[in-house]
């Protein structure tokens, strides 16, 4: 038979205390040493980039070719302007699914960023277009390069550059022009802010998709890119289509500041 405790003088009985381990933990002390270990994480099909929004699969593909890209040892600030843009790269792929509804500077950029490491562009390569003249092995390729991401990328076409347009990346025409083939300017010729270009307006406060285009004293031939936010830029190499920065530019022997050249059509 249990000890049962004596009753008081007045017929009631003293409240036993119970044992620590048999009180119910109270509301305000769940978690406060332990807290229950999250959930794992479900694996989507999509990389997923912010809570509850994932990216088409087009998209997906861009960002994994952006991320997947080559850095040059010798850019030193490669990585951390690489990783500085990244979030603004996300942001857009989520806005536009599809980048054809995107504005211009948005597509040339995303064009250039889908032709990360292409070799077509390097020096020993050969790009043809059924607008532009063929730039062959053993030339350089940046003005075509920039060039093609708005022609081409942006989808905006050829203009003439001595024939006002409406909108349309400037080219000219000299012994091709009956032809109806088209060189690109040159990098000096969109460095050099006194020289106009048809629907290329200079810029100072540069934006993404902008021209940015650089001047070397030591070498005729200039260097021109696509600016896609900070120091960072993307454009035809030695090798392949790459990401660089503009200190890295300078330190190859261009000028800087470089000019910058927004594509601006007619109205």
């Amino acid at each position: 038979m249990p000890n049962l405790p004596r009753p008081l003088p007045d017929g009631s009985y003293p409240v036993v205390p119970v044992p620590p381990s048999d009180r119910a933990t109270p509301a305000s002390e769940i978690g406060r040493f332990k807290q229950a270990p999250p959930p794992p994480p479900i694996r989507k099909a999509s990389v997923v980039v912010a809570p509850g929004q994932t990216l088409s699969e087009a998209n997906r593909n861009l960002l994994n070719k952006y991320d997947g890209s080559a850095t040059d040892p010798h850019d030193l600030t490669l990585v951390g302007e690489r990783r500085t843009f990244r979030p603004q790269l996300v942001a857009i792929l989520q806005k536009w699914p599809d980048i054809s509804q995107a504005p211009p500077n948005i597509r040339a950029a995303i064009y250039g960023i889908s032709h990360l490491g292409d070799t077509h562009y390097g020096f020993q390569g050969r790009v043809e277009d059924p607008y532009l003249a063929t730039s062959d092995e053993s030339t350089w390729k940046c003005n075509m390069f920039v060039a093609k991401s708005y022609g081409l990328g942006a989808n905006v076409g050829y203009c003439p550059n001595d024939v006002p347009a409406k909108k349309g990346y400037p080219a000219n025409g000299g012994g091709l022009a009956n032809l109806g083939r088209y060189h690109p300017p040159s990098a000096n010729d969109l460095h050099n802010p006194h020289v106009r270009l048809q629907n290329l307006n200079v810029v100072s406060s540069p934006q993404i998709g902008d021209i940015a285009a650089f001047t070397a004293p030591s070498t005729p031939t200039g260097h021109a890119a696509i600016h896609l936010g900070g120091n960072l830029l993307i454009y035809a190499g030695p090798h392949d289509v790459k990401l660089g920065t503009v200190p890295y530019v300078n330190a190859e022997g261009y000028t800087i500041p470089p000019t910058y050249r927004r594509y601006s059509p007619n109205k």
